[in-house]
Protein backbone atom coordinates (compact mmCIF):
# COMPACT_ATOMS: atom_id res chain seq x y z
CA UNK A 1 0.00 0.00 0.00
CA UNK A 2 1.08 3.37 -1.17
CA UNK A 3 0.65 6.86 0.56
CA UNK A 4 -0.68 9.48 -1.20
CA UNK A 5 1.56 12.16 -2.17
CA UNK A 6 1.74 15.21 0.00
CA UNK A 7 1.58 18.46 -1.23
CA UNK A 8 3.41 20.87 0.73
CA UNK A 9 1.41 23.97 -0.24
CA UNK A 10 -1.92 23.39 1.44
CA UNK A 11 -5.05 24.99 -0.27
CA UNK A 12 -7.19 27.65 1.11
CA UNK A 13 -10.79 28.06 0.21
CA UNK A 14 -10.47 31.82 -0.23
CA UNK A 15 -14.05 32.40 -1.24
CA UNK A 16 -15.06 33.08 2.56
CA UNK A 17 -11.99 35.22 3.78
CA UNK A 18 -11.63 38.73 4.43
CA UNK A 19 -9.46 40.62 2.50
CA UNK A 20 -6.28 42.27 4.30
CA UNK A 21 -6.63 46.00 4.99
CA UNK A 22 -5.34 47.74 2.50
CA UNK A 23 -3.12 51.01 3.23
CA UNK A 24 -4.82 53.38 0.59
CA UNK A 25 -8.38 52.45 2.07
CA UNK A 26 -8.93 55.94 4.08
CA UNK A 27 -7.18 57.52 1.87
CA UNK A 28 -10.01 58.51 -0.64
CA UNK A 29 -9.51 55.71 -3.47
CA UNK A 30 -11.43 54.44 -5.86
CA UNK A 31 -11.84 51.15 -4.45
CA UNK A 32 -13.09 52.06 -0.91
CA UNK A 33 -15.82 55.20 -1.46
CA UNK A 34 -16.73 54.66 2.08
CA UNK A 35 -13.81 56.55 3.66
CA UNK A 36 -13.78 59.50 1.25
CA UNK A 37 -14.59 62.91 2.66
CA UNK A 38 -17.46 64.19 1.14
CA UNK A 39 -17.82 68.22 1.16
CA UNK A 40 -21.31 69.59 2.49
CA UNK A 41 -22.98 70.16 -0.82
CA UNK A 42 -22.56 66.53 -1.67
CA UNK A 43 -23.88 65.05 1.22
CA UNK A 44 -26.89 67.60 0.72
CA UNK A 45 -26.91 66.38 -2.67
CA UNK A 46 -27.21 62.49 -1.77
CA UNK A 47 -30.06 63.48 0.88
CA UNK A 48 -32.05 65.32 -0.99
CA UNK A 49 -31.22 68.69 1.23
CA UNK A 50 -33.13 71.40 -0.27
CA UNK A 51 -32.44 75.53 0.10
CA UNK A 52 -35.02 77.20 2.47
CA UNK A 53 -36.09 80.11 -0.06
CA UNK A 54 -38.73 81.83 2.34
CA UNK A 55 -37.43 81.49 6.14
CA UNK A 56 -40.27 83.16 7.54
CA UNK A 57 -42.33 80.72 5.89
CA UNK A 58 -40.32 77.89 7.70
CA UNK A 59 -40.33 79.08 10.80
CA UNK A 60 -44.17 79.15 10.56
CA UNK A 61 -44.42 75.51 9.62
CA UNK A 62 -42.41 74.27 12.02
CA UNK A 63 -43.87 76.47 14.77
CA UNK A 64 -41.61 78.04 17.63
CA UNK A 65 -38.91 75.95 19.07
CA UNK A 66 -37.89 79.15 21.32
CA UNK A 67 -40.10 80.78 23.30
CA UNK A 68 -39.66 84.42 23.66
CA UNK A 69 -39.86 85.04 26.92
CA UNK A 70 -37.12 82.56 27.48
CA UNK A 71 -33.70 84.11 27.78
CA UNK A 72 -30.70 81.60 27.25
CA UNK A 73 -29.12 82.37 29.98
CA UNK A 74 -32.74 81.21 31.86
CA UNK A 75 -32.53 77.84 29.88
CA UNK A 76 -29.18 77.25 30.62
CA UNK A 77 -29.70 77.61 34.73
CA UNK A 78 -32.48 75.33 33.80
CA UNK A 79 -30.59 73.01 32.51
CA UNK A 80 -27.78 73.13 35.09
CA UNK A 81 -30.37 72.48 37.50
CA UNK A 82 -31.99 69.13 35.85
CA UNK A 83 -28.59 68.09 36.14
CA UNK A 84 -27.54 68.70 39.35
CA UNK A 85 -31.22 66.80 40.66
CA UNK A 86 -30.00 63.98 38.57
CA UNK A 87 -26.52 63.63 40.34
CA UNK A 88 -28.18 63.80 43.68
CA UNK A 89 -30.89 61.28 42.96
Amino acid sequence: MSNPPVDPVPQRDTASEVPPFSSSQGQGTDDSAFWRHKSSDELAAEQGVQPIEDFEAFLDEIGDVWPEEESADEFIAWLRKLRREGRDS
